[in-house]
């Protein structure tokens, strides 16, 4: 790496030991690490690994790990759901033609999604609480 490279990164890095208590306090209060990581132009394995207090430079204040985990999951979920495509009026009509017979891959073309997706929504591995129900009132 050159040497401005190397400047900038350990700069970035030093930026990150002095702010972390406002990170961990930004991450359980819903920001995503990918989003703390571009903030403070470092990678999401650093601010990762900040958050969690893997290295010594981030140990102190670190909290418990369980708490991170949950954390980070419940990031997810919410980051899950900003990106979801349908709409729970989308999810039901898409039962409702698949239970009148309509092909995966005819569902797949008029909801701009793949095939593997609608399987998935039927199935309940994804879109689940968002009318996700068939008219026959079994689960997928």
């Amino acid at each position: 790496m050159s040497e401005a490279l190397l400047e900038r990164v350990s700069s970035a890095k030093s930026k990150l030991a002095k702010d972390i208590c406002m990170i961990r306090k930004l991450h359980f209060q819903g920001l995503s690490i990918q989003t703390l990581a571009r903030e403070y132009g470092v990678s999401f394995s650093t601010m990762s690994r900040a958050i969690r207090g893997i290295r010594r430079a981030y140990k102190d204040g670190a909290p418990n790990f369980a708490d991170v985990q949950e954390a980070i999951s419940r990031n997810r979920e919410r980051g899950a759901r900003k990106r979801r495509r349908l709409k729970d009026g989308d999810v039901a009509e898409l039962f409702r033609m698949r239970a009148a017979g309509v092909p995966l891959r005819r569902i797949a073309v008029k909801f701009q999604v793949t095939h593997r997706t609608v399987m998935n929504i039927l199935s309940g591995q994804i879109y689940r609480g968002s009318g996700g129900l068939p008219p026959s009132g079994k689960s997928a």
